[in-house]
């Protein structure tokens, strides 16, 4: 694995819920590449980025919070640039909440899933 900055709390949530689900199918998890840079002139990385697919995931952490980054309106509109330059740059983009990952880990992961394997299709 390449030398990365230290995970957040937020990232190892999706992590750990990403092999669990994995298991549950009693397949082996796809490798997840910790912040990936997809745009390389611009300082954005994604949480994730599934290996083998242009696909990124990022969860939002503090979003219930009074100062958190994902309220303020430039934080948001943060938020939606980095959502265009994902897409422009032909992946898909998958934003996650806490919230989405700790009350229905498996709905929001099967999405995921369900996107790879329209990708696959398409191969």
């Amino acid at each position: 694995m390449t030398k990365h900055r230290q995970l957040t709390d937020k990232a190892r949530l999706f992590h750990t819920q990403w092999i669990v689900y994995w298991a549950m199918l009693e397949q082996t998890a796809p490798e997840l590449i910790p912040e990936f840079k997809f745009v390389p002139d611009r300082g954005f990385r994604a949480d994730w980025k599934i290996e083998g697919y242009p696909i990124l995931i990022e969860v939002n952490g503090g979003i219930g919070m009074k100062k958190g980054a994902h309220k303020s309106w430039s934080g948001i509109h943060r938020d939606y640039h980095k959502a265009r330059l994902a897409a422009a740059n032909h992946y898909w983009f998958f934003p996650f909440s806490v919230y989405d990952l700790e009350s229905a880990p498996v709905q929001h992961i099967r999405a995921v899933h369900d996107c790879m394997t329209l990708i696959d299709r398409e191969r």
